[in-house]
């Protein structure tokens, strides 16, 4: 193609980037080099700009480098995509793409100071030397249907160059709904993590292009806006920066005051985010740029890297089966799961049914349509929130290569009071978008509550129940939006001992951890018969034994009578002790709740969708913002 001026009608839809906005980040997300000037010294990036010495090749074929073509062409009417660079020196750029069956083509080329059809360079070597030219290439988004991406690649000969500033555009003309974008962040007593996360995108101000205002709504006693980061932020952001306080109602209350307060300051795109994260800051510029030329308004998420192992996706989208109340991976075949994305490119675009709210981008015309998230506090708001959009007609994706670094989930262990939320806030939203019933519902959740009691988890067995009986209580469990919920669970956990975390000194010496003979077994319905029966037996088994976390399936833990179990966070230890009598107790409180979910089932499945429209109202949430 001939070299042109960059257009000032043209909006920039992603960048290319040579650089990761943290240290700690591999920069083989961004690109990769070979060739001699790969690696002897002459190779240097930045965020926005790549210095190549001679014979070198750079690709962007990576996470983060590539243009995910398949989404734009689904959701919108761009028929082509513009790709702008600025060259200094000899260099020869190319326009790949790859399909849905990872076939490599060639879609344009452009080479210093010109090129005939096959890519050629035409100028003579004096001129390369000191060319100094902007790059145009054009990409049809004709081919990529069910899945598949562009990507560049940069090469020298004889002489090095320079290439910076580059980036997809479309013209402003494909635009759909021209509003900015408020990025919310929920926080409550992550000062640190908060203030870091401010300040990261605050270094990267192109990526906030279209940003209106960060909005950090702050629910703790430890505040981020006390943190030499979150000062620094502030300067850079001045105005666009705001901190409201408010009580700690969870991340559905700071959310939902997060939307409250973006969508009355105008229409706008509302990007939710935890506080917790480690952002790319490009992701705000991707998801905004899609949802603006979107054919119709749309929720759309980031991805989500391992924070402890930054190159490995925690998984390609997300759906979720009512009837077991398991989020699932979208695809068995095609969705990539903890897998390390600079080995596994995802071609095949696959559907979601929903975006978790580490990072999710709604358009406020959704919020004014369907409310605010429901007031569980936490887990499941954001579940709900999609499913409340598709059944409004709003579709939902997830795009990769907009992602975020978020805390691994495999640290996090089963014995926590979260487990209450992870129930009681289940099955109000099984009851509210679930075709599941009442037997189904009874028996997924007597199995989990047995699968505990017979491992000995009796606090985590209690907080289940506990969780049950509040689903039934009906709406009127959510009158006070939740609060208080956390810390009433947490001291009736307080009582008994095996929920308490302890040193990992604290277990006895000798004791050798005990391994499954398998990870599977044939049976799970026999095996947890035959170990309630052995309880009502009073039936010894060994004790006592140590179990590392990877190997504490409930079916291993309860052959025996005293279990050392190991943590998922590595940090102690969980002391398990046999009490049948104990066991016997909660067993028959078991049978009572959940005869009471078989026979109240239909009624307050209606009682929980009759009330959804007031819990999710303005009017519902207001007093508790303003507490």
């Amino acid at each position: 193609m001939n070299t042109a001026a960059t257009s000032t009608d043209e909006l920039t839809i992603q960048r290319v980037l040579f650089a990761p906005p943290a240290e700690w980040v591999n920069p083989e997300l961004y690109f990769n080099a070979k060739g001699a000037g790969s690696d002897n010294g002459s190779l240097k990036s930045s965020r926005s700009s790549l210095t190549m010495g001679p014979h070198t090749v750079v690709t962007t074929d990576t996470y983060f480098g590539r243009f995910r073509a398949s989404h734009w062409q689904r959701w919108t009417t761009v028929d082509e995509v513009i790709i702008r660079a600025r060259v200094v020196g000899a260099a020869r750029v190319l326009a790949l793409t790859e399909d849905i069956g990872g076939h490599i083509r060639m879609e344009d080329s452009w080479a210093a100071g010109g090129s005939d059809v096959d890519g050629n360079r035409t100028a003579d070597e004096d001129r390369l030397v000191n060319v100094n030219e902007d790059v145009e290439l054009r990409v049809p988004l004709d081919r990529f249907a069910d899945g598949g991406a562009i990507f560049l690649q940069f090469d020298t000969q004889e002489e090095g160059a320079r290439i910076s500033d580059v980036r997809f555009t479309v013209p402003t003309s494909a635009i759909r709904n021209d509003v900015p974008t408020d990025l919310v962040i929920c926080t409550y007593n992550r000062p640190v993590d908060c203030a870091r996360t401010v300040a990261t995108l605050a270094e990267d101000l192109p990526a906030l292009e279209r940003v209106r205002t960060i909005r950090v709504v702050d629910q703790g006693d430890k505040h981020p806006a006390d943190e030499a980061d979150f000062v620094v932020a502030q300067e850079k952001l001045g105005d666009r920066l705001n901190v409201v306080a408010q009580p700690n109602l969870g991340g559905a209350g700071g959310f939902s005051r997060g939307m409250r307060d973006a969508v009355a300051a105008g229409d706008c795109m509302v990007l939710l985010t935890d506080d917790d994260i480690r952002p790319e800051p490009e992701t705000t510029l991707r998801l905004s740029a899609l949802a603006c030329c979107a054919e119709k308004p749309m929720l759309l998420g980031a991805q989500m890297l391992f924070l402890y192992n930054p190159t490995n996706l925690f998984r390609t989208g997300e759906t979720y089966n009512w009837a077991n109340l398991t989020v699932c991976e979208n695809d068995p075949v095609y969705g990539l799961a903890d897998k390390d994305v600079r080995e596994h490119h995802q071609l095949r675009r696959l559907g979601v049914e929903y975006n978790a709210w580490w990072t999710c981008l709604i358009p406020s015309q959704v919020i004014k349509e369907i409310g605010l998230a429901l007031p569980l506090f936490f887990q499941y708001d954001d579940i709900d929130f999609g499913f409340r959009a598709a059944k409004a007609g709003y579709p939902t994706d997830t795009i990769p290569g907009a992602a975020v670094w978020h805390a691994d989930f495999y640290w996090k262990d089963i014995e926590n009071p979260a487990q209450y939320f992870g129930l009681r806030n289940g099955l109000i939203a099984a009851a509210m978008h679930g075709d599941v019933s009442a037997k189904d519902m009874a028996n997924v959740v007597s199995r989990r509550i047995l699968t505990n009691l017979v491992s000995m988890r009796y606090g985590l067995a209690w907080t289940q129940l506990e969780a049950v009986r509040d689903m039934l209580t009906g709406p009127s469990v959510l009158d006070a939006a939740s609060q208080g919920d956390f810390a009433r669970i947490s001291k009736g956990r307080g009582d008994f001992a095996e929920t308490k975390l302890l040193p990992l000194a604290h277990m006895p010496g000798g004791l050798t951890p005990v391994r499954p003979p398998t990870r599977e077994i044939a049976s799970e319905n026999k095996v947890l018969a035959k170990r309630v029966a052995y309880t009502q037996m009073d039936k010894k088994r060994p004790g006592p034994v140590a179990i590392a976390y990877e190997d504490a399936f409930w079916w291993h833990i309860s052959q025996f009578d005293e279990v050392w179990v190991t943590d998922a966070s590595q940090s102690g230890v969980h002391h398990l002790v046999r009490d049948t009598e104990k066991e016997k107790q909660l067993r028959n409180e078991m049978i009572r709740v959940t005869r009471r979910l078989t026979n109240e089932w239909e009624t307050i499945r209606e009682q929980w969708r009759s009330a959804a429209d007031k819990l999710v109202s303005e009017e519902n949430w207001e007093p508790f913002f303003n507490a």
